[in-house]
């Protein structure tokens, strides 16, 4: 539903992915440059976005851009007892896409 609403698609329009400032700087990672996510699952690009509450180490993708499927890179199991998808957590290589 996020995507049809035309003031948020207009608001942030493409994917993105959420890095700390820090590991960013450290791959030489820039605000706004394409990169690759990768997982044993698949892979998706988006833009970099650097937020300082994303904490080192770590990455946020929002789920609803289809262009860059995230949930393509995070298992589909069920949590044994609750029966409810398990949250969506999974190990990742990132790097700069080379246009």
């Amino acid at each position: 539903m996020t995507r049809r609403t035309s003031l948020l698609d207009r608001e942030v329009p493409a994917p993105f992915v959420e890095m700390n400032p820090k590991d960013a700087r450290f791959m030489g990672i820039r605000e706004g440059m394409m990169v690759r996510v990768e997982t044993r699952r698949g892979s998706i690009e988006a833009q970099a976005h650097l937020e300082e509450d994303v904490p080192m180490g770590n990455l946020f993708l929002p789920i609803h851009f289809s262009e860059s499927p995230a949930n393509a890179l995070t298992a589909q199991f069920l949590d044994p007892v609750s029966k409810i998808a398990e949250l969506k957590v999974s190990a990742a290589r990132l790097q700069k896409v080379v246009v």
